[in-house]
């Protein structure tokens, strides 16, 4: 984690300036391939675009992606893995253990987990599992999945497994947890589950393209649960996603998007600039072989990044854009972390109280 700390505190300090720089990435969010086996409702490009159906020419090999890594380690030295779904590709093993030699940390593998028994392999090469799961109730997951009954129980089913196998083999369980107008009280529910389990999760208000749900906006209980995450978090409960973070879902604040903070990469080894929303079609980091002259070809052909009309509350743009320009919400995330490990180890954790109390 040496390159992240170190350019997090190169753009802490030029945010003290009011500057900014599209260099010094955090973290590589790569897209392994857009191949999906469900087809969620809420999920797409933000251009409205289902990710199976996105048009793209090629997916670089298992060895091309290797490749490419070793160049964007001179970057930054933490990866998310995402699709699509990365257990779509036969060689996710193959990519994730080359990673994992590299020296990679934190890697971060986001999936349905619907094939996750048949792969378990996977498990040995990461630090973080992100299963996207937002109601217990099967019957709506698979509405919501727009799929056959059955998909729900098989993911709750491998989301116990992997719970099971999580400290043995080394990596923490999150979920990544979709919040709809519809589906308020399931999530609650699952934040249940979740203190009950000690599972992490990061709550992520739904988005209609680039912009909230506008069924969130003045839903009571949409509010009413941020302020319950919020007292989870405060309690240190793994809630990802600084202070800031979760202060501004709840109101849909804006804020000064830095969304080079994180090197968006296609399957075909592309970057996307300034960030996957707009849908920019950058530089090819293999071809060039440099992610720096990828950046500055994407530069040239669509403009530096000065300022986003959107301003969508997406995770990981908001979160580490508020913590790049307000370093306190950083510092408290690590002490709220801090805390929550001592009451670990001494036996207990609030829970923070449900809707229903």
């Amino acid at each position: 984690m040496y390159k992240f700390i170190s350019n997090y505190l190169k753009h802490a300090i030029l945010g003290l300036f009011n500057s900014r720089s599209c260099y010094n990435p955090l973290l590589a969010y790569v897209y392994l391939t857009y191949k999906c086996n469900l087809s969620c409702k809420y999920c797409d490009d933000g251009m409205g675009v289902k990710y199976p159906d996105k048009q793209i020419d090629r997916e670089l090999s298992g060895d091309e992606f290797l490749e490419l890594f070793r160049i964007v380690k001179k970057e930054t030295d933490g990866v998310i893995f995402t699709g699509g779904e990365p257990f779509m590709r036969k060689d996710l093993e193959y990519i994730l253990r080359g990673v994992r030699n590299m020296g990679y940390n934190p890697i971060v593998l986001l999936t349905n987990g619907f094939n996750l028994d048949k792969r378990l392999e996977a498990l040995n090469y990461i630090d973080i599992l992100m299963i996207s799961l937002d109601t217990l109730d099967f019957k709506k997951g698979d509405e919501r999945y727009e799929t056959q009954n059955g998909v729900s129980e098989k993911i709750f089913e491998n989301i116990l497994l992997a719970k099971s196998l999580s400290s043995r083999l080394g990596f923490k369980l999150y979920f990544n947890v979709c919040i709809t107008p519809d589906n308020v009280e399931d999530v609650d529910k699952v934040v249940d589950f979740c203190v009950e389990n000690d599972i992490g999760f990061v709550p992520l208000p739904a988005l209609v393209r680039v912009y909230p749900d506008e069924g969130l906006r003045n839903n009571e209980g949409y509010k009413k649960l941020i302020r319950r995450i919020k007292k989870l978090k405060i309690d240190g409960f793994p809630v990802m996603g600084s202070m800031g973070y979760i202060g501004g879902i709840e109101k849909f604040s804006r804020y000064r998007c830095h969304p080079t903070l994180l090197i968006r990469v296609q399957p075909n080894g592309n970057i996307l600039y300034p960030c996957n929303k707009l849908n920019n079609v950058g530089g090819n980091i293999l071809k060039m072989k440099s992610y720096r002259k990828a950046l500055d070809y994407s530069i040239e052909k669509y403009g530096k990044f000065e300022k986003c009309q959107y301003n969508c509350q997406v995770g990981c743009y908001m979160d580490f854009s508020l913590v790049v320009d307000y370093p306190m919400f950083a510092i408290e995330d690590n002490i709220l972390k801090l805390k929550g490990i001592v009451k670990k180890k001494l036996g207990f954790r609030k829970t923070g109280g449900s809707l229903g109390c």
